[in-house]
């Protein structure tokens, strides 16, 4: 199994502030981890977004704010209010 590799160096050099949509998944955590090589690049905003659709949707975003305090510069928490029975909610 190859591990996995992740490079920055395509980014134009005026980047220097990297937003990070963290769903606190073990994807999110993942990539999370391997942006830390990157700290003194860039400044990193972890941005969570509590759709409120799944009981554990408070523990979420808990969960992403802790990781925020260790990992990252800045925090952004968007809730939205969701009504499932209203249709598909991935074209909302």
């Amino acid at each position: 199994m190859k591990p996995l590799h992740l490079d920055l160096g395509h980014l134009p050099p005026s980047i220097n502030t990297l937003y990070i949509a963290f769903s606190s998944g073990i994807d999110s955590v993942a990539l999370l981890h391997l942006l830390q090589k990157y700290r003194s690049d860039y400044s990193f905003v972890l941005w969570h977004i509590n759709h409120g659709l799944q009981p554990n949707a408070e523990d979420m975003e808990i969960f992403a704010a802790k990781m925020a305090r260790q990992y990252a510069d800045e925090y952004r928490v968007d809730h939205l209010s969701l009504d499932p029975s209203t249709g598909n909610l991935e074209a909302k």
